[in-house]
């Protein structure tokens, strides 16, 4: 242990930093209040952490955000123990099998299993204390932030190693055909005359206003403004709010990937009349967005295969439509005619 002391401890040292709001913003000293860790190695990171009220979706539980923003910081310690110094996140995808509940006692695991280049890969497990039952397995993909970083290069080398990631679909399945006629509202936005449309659209301003949602959720969609809309298909356009940085000033991945999963979940709720639960979630990260910067945000119903559905969802920069984000979620829902009072807001 000895030998590792010199990285382990400017890592202890960046992890406090973040929890107290020295380096980190509004966003990631919120998500971490109440983390603990309790044993550090190199390319090893365990947790426990309470959940708390804050990060909760409409239904109590963990909102799927809250757990990427986790993920993503705890993933990142692991990494930074190994190469002494923070990554940035190109590759990440969760799997979710189960819920937590608001004060529940969770423990998170990330461990870093490759290294590729500038490339590092890291496991992380969130399991409930009181059982060890799997709630939700991520695998992220982190590249150094030390030297220039080419990113076609660094696609293309995603594209070798993360073949894992991309969503299984039958040769015969066909993609969702929609049609669709629009009206001109007061305000010019499109929209379809449709009663499910309007429902999920209500329900999707409703969380961005924090009407339905809690404080983490309600802080990474505030100012999302809802430009085009039909059945299966929403486009919305975001300025990335301050409190939504990482520490170096650019728009933090967990906070992307909760406007992505609620964009994404409005998105089937146009097409099915009710929220989903996630069960698979991956994000390419192909650019940054800096704060204040204005994007686009898309997300587009692809395919039913029996209760699960498909959306993909784009992040473009607006102006000149640079790719920053794309997403692929599947989700789904094991009882018919659900309500959105009825289940997580995602998970």
């Amino acid at each position: 242990m000895a030998d590792d002391k010199p990285t382990l401890e400017p890592l202890l040292e960046w992890f406090e930093a973040l929890i107290e709001g020295t380096i980190g913003q509004e966003l990631e000293t919120r998500a971490l209040q109440g983390l603990i860790i309790t044993k550090a190695e190199k390319g090893f990171i365990r947790t426990e952490f309470t959940i708390p009220s804050l990060a909760a979706d409409v239904d109590g539980n963990w909102h799927g955000g809250a757990i990427a923003t986790l993920m993503d910081i705890v993933g990142a310690i692991a990494i930074y123990s190994v190469l002494d110094h923070p990554a940035k996140s190109v590759d990440f995808s969760i799997s979710y099998y189960s819920t937590a509940k608001i004060e529940e006692e969770v423990e998170i695991e990330a461990k870093v299993i490759a290294e590729k280049g500038k490339l590092s890969l890291v496991v992380v497990e969130i399991r409930r204390k009181r059982n060890g039952e799997l709630i939700a397995l991520g695998k992220q993909w982190m590249a150094t932030t030390k030297d220039s970083i080419n990113a076609a290069q660094l696609k293309k080398n995603i594209l070798k190693l993360c073949l894992c990631h991309l969503s299984f679909q039958e040769p015969n399945q066909r993609a969702l055909i929609i049609e669709s006629q629009h009206i001109l509202d007061a305000g010019g936005l499109k929209m379809e005359e449709d009663a499910i449309l309007q429902k999920s659209l209500k329900w999707l301003r409703d969380l961005s206003k924090g009407n339905i949602s809690h404080e983490l959720e309600a802080l990474t969609l505030e100012g999302l403004q809802i430009v085009h809309a039909q059945k299966g298909s929403i486009r919305c356009n975001f300025v990335v709010p301050t409190r939504a940085s990482d520490p170096d000033g650019n728009w933090h991945v967990g906070a992307m990937a909760t406007l992505i999963d609620d964009v994404a979940a409005t998105a089937i709720y146009s097409v099915v009349d009710h929220v989903k639960l996630s069960l698979d979630f991956s994000i390419s990260f192909y650019s940054t967005a800096k704060i204040q910067e204005e994007v686009e945000i898309e997300a587009k119903v692809i395919g039913e295969k029996g209760s699960l559905t498909q959306v993909v969802v784009e992040v473009t920069r607006k102006g000149n439509r640079e790719l920053i984000a794309l997403g692929k979620q599947w989700m789904a829902s094991d009882k018919k005619g659900m309500k959105p009072s009825q289940v997580s807001s995602k998970l």
